[in-house]
């Protein structure tokens, strides 16, 4: 091997990416963008955008059904634990006052106190999701129509009269 030989990559060799002098380009030829590389590497983000999605998704549905499933799991322990603290109230008013109807009492009066609260929220909640102000616009275009609509008959038929 002489001192100058090179191993490896010639100085000509890098010359021959695509653009560079010395390359497989024709004189005259503008070295511009591949646009067949470009559409490729579009349609390879757009396929892992899609395949991510895909599996964001199934994520997301076996989420939301071990949420249900928790949500579900939560009824009877918040019934479990209203009841105990109802029973500790009525214990409070038994220890006060020592008489078992009074204790009755308290509890009862604190379930309904606890009912007419749940209603109150419930009715609410109804008239928040009964889309009133859209009900009401539709009826003032359905008022604003009739009066157009009987402001044109009214109109055709008083120049036949």
């Amino acid at each position: 091997m002489q001192p100058n030989e090179q191993v490896g990559p010639t100085a000509e060799g890098n010359n021959t990416e695509k653009g560079a002098p010395g390359s497989d380009s024709k004189p005259g030829e503008t070295d511009g963008p591949d646009y067949l590389d470009i559409a490729s590497a579009g349609g390879d983000w757009i396929t892992n955008t899609a395949q991510i999605f895909r599996l964001e998704v199934e994520r997301s549905v076996l989420s939301i059904i071990k949420l249900g499933l928790y949500r579900l799991a939560t009824i009877p322990l918040f019934i479990l634990t209203w009841l105990s603290g109802a029973l500790c109230v009525a214990y409070g008013a038994y220890f006060v006052t020592g008489e078992v109807g009074v204790a009755f009492i308290t509890v009862f009066l604190l379930q309904l106190g606890a009912l007419c609260f749940h209603l109150h929220k419930v009715k609410k909640l109804n008239d928040k999701i009964g889309f009133s102000d859209t009900r009401e616009e539709i009826r003032l275009m359905m008022e604003q129509l009739n009066i157009s609509k009987t402001e044109v008959q009214g109109g055709t038929s008083e120049t036949r009269h």
